[in-house]
């Protein structure tokens, strides 16, 4: 069964992304686990930490969240082994979209769910807290740290 983890904090700067990117590499290498990276935090640092040049994505967590793309699509596989769906500024427009969206809080769930099974854990790479967007994607997690 995957296993689902989010790590936020309800202040920035507190090195949220550098504990997601840390976690997910060593998990890749030191137990051989299967990792997929949600990247939700709208400034890309894990996703740029893991090599992926957030600037020139085909696809992202954005094109996901307005259902343009699946989500198979986003993933992308980095030479460490971790898979992440990468996100840069551009997230940042889902916001007020997303906030008064019927059943919001499900669309992470809905979203990961197609590729859940080729996972031992997701970890949610987060944001500071008071965000709608934050708030959805930690409804999905079973851990919270």
């Amino acid at each position: 069964m995957t296993q689902k983890l989010a790590i936020f904090n309800m202040k920035g700067g507190v090195a949220k992304s550098t504990t997601a990117y840390n976690l997910a590499v060593g998990l890749v290498k030191f137990k051989k686990r299967r990792v997929l990276l949600v990247d939700i935090d709208p400034q890309g640092n894990a996703s740029a930490a893991l090599g992926i040049p957030i600037w020139q994505l085909d696809f992202q967590l954005k094109d996901v969240l307005q259902h343009k793309t699946p989500i198979a699509q986003v993933v992308v596989t980095t030479d460490s082994g971790v898979d992440v769906v990468p996100s840069n500024i551009l997230l940042a427009e889902e916001e007020i979209p997303i906030s008064g969206r019927p059943g919001r809080e499900m669309l992470l769930k809905k979203a990961i769910t197609p590729v859940l099974s080729q996972y031992d854990f997701v970890l949610i790479d987060g944001i500071y807290a008071r965000l709608c967007l934050h708030t959805i994607f930690c409804s999905q997690s079973k851990k919270l740290k």
